[in-house]
């Protein structure tokens, strides 16, 4: 005998205006860690769909059908998170373990300015006080590190 799972109602919220217009949310679970949200509203025939793994949101579809996904994968070194717009538009984020951004790659391939690490900084202090700076010279090499 084949056992089906089938999705389980986690809630549902169904709100009616004073005009009379039904809109209704609702979440299922597919699995032990998937869970759906669905969104309707009177002024759209299409169904809004968020699917969420481990708190994770991998697709998101609105109500005017325009449809996202993000993929994550982990790496030695952090995490590698990749973001897909409706136009199909990638962004790229890589972080290290502790969650801080160590790149940012948008949709047309730049890569702007990404904030350095705490740890960076830390190493910059030690050898502002290895050096005995005064405070407008640590001033300006704090101000240079972060300009990079």
């Amino acid at each position: 005998m084949k056992w089906i799972l089938r999705p389980t109602l986690e809630n549902k919220m169904i709100a009616v205006s004073e005009r009379g217009l039904t809109s209704a949310q609702w979440s299922v679970y597919n699995t032990d860690t998937k869970r759906t949200r669905y969104s309707s509203e009177p002024t759209s025939d299409i169904t809004a769909v968020t699917v969420v793994v481990d708190g994770f949101a991998l697709l998101q579809k609105d109500t005017a059908g325009i449809t996202s996904t993000a993929t994550r994968s982990f790496t030695a070194g952090g995490m590698v998170f990749t973001q897909i717009d409706g136009r199909g538009n990638a962004s790229t984020t890589v972080t290290d373990t502790a969650g801080r951004s160590l790149s940012v790659t948008d949709a047309a391939g730049n890569q702007p300015r990404v904030k350095k690490t705490c740890q960076a900084l830390q190493l910059l202090v030690l050898r502002i006080l290895q050096l005995r700076m005064t405070p407008l010279i640590m001033l300006k090499s704090v101000w240079t590190l972060w300009m990079l």
